[in-house]
């Protein structure tokens, strides 16, 4: 049987704001077709039934962060989609080991996951351009290599 160390993704297309959205429909009860995107809570028991048999919904905007006393959660109310993932990733005592055994459906689900993560950070650097203003940034780096280090020059 072949083997390998490593596990690729394609992402097919140009990185065009036209194409940034996959192409999920979803025949409803009643008889129409909905579009759904990846960031739909059901999409991924609607696309790993063996893996979530019961229909649980997957990554939601809106799950809250646990109390903790790390200073990064004090600024963050809300799980990330990568923390997400990270924890359903996890064994656990109390639950089933399922998603871990299931091979090569197992791999497709991290494919799928790590895509998932990228493309959303990437829609959100994409959609936050004015906020982040990079090409101050990259002056303030440009001087910085050039040795300056008093702020007002």
């Amino acid at each position: 049987m072949p083997s390998t160390n490593e596990v690729a993704a394609l992402i097919i297309g140009d990185f065009d704001l036209a194409i940034g959205e996959r192409d999920i429909l979803v025949k409803t009860q009643s008889g129409e077709l909905k579009r759904i995107n990846e960031l739909n809570a059901s999409y991924l028991s609607l696309q790993y039934p063996l893996l979530l048999p019961y229909g649980e919904d997957g990554y939601r905007e809106d799950i809250p962060l646990a109390d903790s006393k790390s200073i990064a959660s004090a600024r963050r109310k809300k799980v990330s989609m990568r923390e997400y993932f990270t924890y359903r990733l996890q064994e656990r005592d109390c639950e089933s080991p399922h998603i871990l055994f299931s091979r090569k459906l197992f791999q497709q689900f991290v494919v799928n996951a790590y895509t998932m993560v990228e493309s959303s950070s990437l829609a959100y650097l994409r959609t936050h351009q004015k906020e982040l203003r990079l090409e101050m940034y990259s002056g303030l780096i440009d001087a910085v290599l050039r040795g300056e280090t008093n702020p007002s020059t």
